[in-house]
């Protein structure tokens, strides 16, 4: 059982009460060894913190723990959704795309993967919506000040202009999708702040 799906469980299940390795095993159908061996594990990762009490334990899911949560959610509604469509509210940047995009260790790999060169910048939509396809890898790099973290991209078009959506192995943005095209899309499309815009996956 994954990690998402053991903590899916621990939620649905009322993971805020005191509770037992005995009855957790009857719960989620796995020996009594395997959910204290899970449980160290996930506790290991971050996901939850546990609390002996006198009439049990008592598990509680952490914000990392609940951020994974949400991202399964994201991804099942994208799959239950079963549309190529994409939209999002414009927000403003904080101007971390440009820095990433001017990267000559990236920009050569697009070119060659995604046959452009991405503007020095990012379109930010503001979505619970995700990708759905298969994701164009590209490596990271170390340059003498840093390493840089691989990029997965997800092809798509915006009106007759394609890009794509680029998801970094690291990312502080959540509930953001960042999207990049050879252009610059806010003067071409005429845009601003707060519109709604619709990318189609290819």
């Amino acid at each position: 059982m994954d990690d998402d799906n053991i903590l899916l469980e621990l939620a649905s299940k009322g993971y805020a009460r005191e509770t037992s390795t005995i009855r957790l095993s009857r719960q989620l159908g796995l020996s009594q060894q395997s959910v204290s061996r899970r449980l160290i594990e996930i506790e290991g990762a971050g996901l939850i913190k546990r609390q002996s009490s006198p009439q049990g334990m008592r598990i509680e899911i952490t914000p990392a723990g609940k951020e994974l949560l949400r991202l399964r959610h994201r991804k099942l509604s994208a799959v239950i959704r079963g549309s190529s469509k994409i939209s999002g509210k414009l927000v403003s940047s904080l101007g971390e795309g440009a820095y990433y995009m001017s990267q000559k260790g990236y920009l050569s790999k697009i070119k060659k993967e995604l046959g452009f060169i991405p503007y020095p910048g990012t379109l930010n939509l503001e979505t619970d919506d995700l990708p759905i396809g298969e994701p164009v890898e590209i490596p990271g790099f170390t340059t003498k000040e840093r390493t840089f973290g691989p990029l997965k991209c997800y092809p798509i078009k915006i009106g007759d202009t394609r890009g794509a959506v680029v998801v970094p192995a690291r990312t502080h943005h959540r509930g953001i999708l960042e999207v990049i095209t050879p252009v610059a899309l806010r003067k071409k499309l005429r845009i601003k702040d707060g519109d709604t815009v619709e990318l189609e996956e290819i």
